[in-house]
């Protein structure tokens, strides 16, 4: 409209579950618009927001025989989230110089049957961007942020109100050298808990940097090879360290999630290899990618279950070091089938997701690279030396015909099975020992769509889910959803 853009959008979404009283309704209004000033070129002003309400039954875990669920093992919840997220963006004409500013400011709520709040976080976050290009394909890009959290929950420190903050400066590079591109960003933030929490930790202040470096270079004009190193980090959540309450699961005794004041942040680092290739076969053209990739953590985090000072329950506490490593295949090719067109592509990652702490000669690079070809075979032999709830192979494939206006396709999934799982899940649900011996061999999980183009604005789909009704889990004591088909018609004004 003239000099405005604006997007309206709204939802209502609700779910008859095929789980008992884990039900779902949901109500989202979204809109977004942007204003480009008539008398300052380059500039643009605008405010987006998001409001969403759910009501649902959080559903944790199945009982006997993986049939009914756990007595307490489902919860009503209610939540409301809003965000507001006015942005300006400015491109000096003269200089060449784009200014961004972003900022949000995010409320969860989660209500009691009675309407009142037992939980409340609010969030304000600021980030200012200015990015420079140069006529020789240098571009440089450097920010500020900040954020600024407080909330309460009757998990944590009384119900009082808990104050986090961050802050932080990022600057990176680009630069294009023939057939060489090269990319390299540094970032610095510090971050602070309420010291009402902290006291005791002795890790109030987190200083972490990290640095990210990666590069494309053309070998010809079909084939690109490309390399990657980047650091990361993740500071546990107020929950994670803090929360302390009983779980209303009734497993005869009491169970708890037990608070860890002296958890530490993760930090890692990952780097990967990788070979993309153009290729043809008559009239079919695609492409075809293999990458070989590693990823080392420090002080992992992992939600385990013991005893606890004399209370059972679950802890998040930390894994020394871990590592993953293996390799990921994937490609795409599309083309004619006569009348029609045809499009296909298939991926396919394995990795081998070491714990070096329950082993610690893994830490020594050969004894870890043995494992893992060994367990490229099976993972009997390495089996103490695996993280857990982990899928070693991933596979999936999707082909798709398109005829006049008629569009048919099919993508299948496949995970292999759980290798090793906490011994807590197997003695603690009947049906779950039994149910992983049988279904040991990982599952295919398929899919299916029909869609017809009726018009330029009409469309109309049959969607078929896990359409073979396999029944698998992709985690202790959950069934996932039965075979399903969904009926779609879309209108665009």
């Amino acid at each position: 409209l003239n000099n405005w853009d604006l997007v309206f959008g709204g939802q209502f979404y609700t779910l008859d579950s095929y789980r008992k009283d884990a039900d779902d309704k949901r109500m989202r209004f979204t809109f977004k618009t942007r204003y480009r000033s008539p008398k300052i070129k380059g500039l643009s002003v605008g405010i987006n927001a998001n409001a969403l309400y759910q009501h649902f039954g959080r559903f944790i875990m199945y009982a006997h025989a993986l049939e009914r669920p756990y007595e307490g093992a489902i919860s009503d919840d209610r939540y409301s989230l809003v965000n507001v997220d006015p942005h300006v963006t400015y491109f000096g004409q003269k200089l060449g110089l784009r200014h961004k500013l972003r900022m949000r400011l995010f409320n969860v709520t989660r209500y009691r049957d009675t309407g009142f709040r037992t939980q409340n976080s609010n969030t304000t976050y600021g980030e200012y961007q200015i990015q420079k290009t140069t006529n020789f394909g240098f571009v440089a890009t450097a920010g500020v942020l900040g954020s600024f959290t407080w909330g309460y929950n009757f998990a944590y420190n009384e119900g009082e109100t808990v104050y986090t903050y961050t802050t932080g400066t990022y600057i990176q590079a680009e630069q294009k050298i023939g057939r060489l591109s090269l990319v390299g960003g540094f970032r610095y933030e510090v971050s602070a808990l309420d010291k009402a929490l902290a006291d005791s930790t002795d890790i109030e202040i987190l200083n972490p940097d990290v640095f990210r470096f990666g590069m494309n270079f053309k070998l010809n004009e079909k084939t690109f090879l490309r390399a990657s190193y980047g650091e990361s980090y993740r500071s546990p959540s107020i929950l994670e360290r803090f929360g302390d309450e009983e779980l209303p699961i009734d497993f005869g005794v009491p169970l708890y999630i037990v608070p860890n004041l002296f958890l530490k942040p993760e930090k890692g680092w990952s780097a990967e290899i990788g070979l993309k290739r153009g290729v043809n076969f008559g009239s079919w053209h695609g492409t075809f990618d293999a990458a070989i990739f590693v990823t080392d953590i420090t002080d992992m985090t992992e939600f385990q279950f013991g005893n606890y000072d004399g209370k059972l329950g679950f802890k998040t506490v930390n894994i020394t070091k871990a590592r993953i490593g293996g390799w990921e295949l994937s490609k795409s090719i599309e083309g004619n089938m006569g009348e029609a067109k045809g499009r296909l592509y298939a991926g396919y990652t394995f990795n081998y997701p070491g714990n070096l702490e329950v082993d610690t000669t893994q830490r020594n690079l050969g004894v870890y690279l043995d494992n893992l070809i060994q367990s490229v075979s099976g993972a009997d032999s390495v089996y103490n030396s695996l993280l857990s709830y982990r899928f070693r192979n991933t596979a999936r494939f999707d082909f798709e015909i398109e005829y006049k206006r008629f569009t048919l396709g099919y993508n299948a999934t496949f995970n292999s099975h759980i290798d090793k799982i906490d011994d807590i899940f197997e003695a603690a649900i009947p049906g779950v020992e039994e149910f992983r011996a049988i279904n040991n061999k990982g599952y295919v999980v398929s899919d299916a769509r029909l869609n017809y183009r009726a018009s330029e604005m009409t469309t109309f789909a049959i969607v078929g889910r896990n359409i073979f009704n396999q029944e698998y889990s992709s985690r202790p004591g959950l069934l996932e959803a039965p075979a399903n088909i969904t009926f779609q018609c879309k209108i665009r004004m």
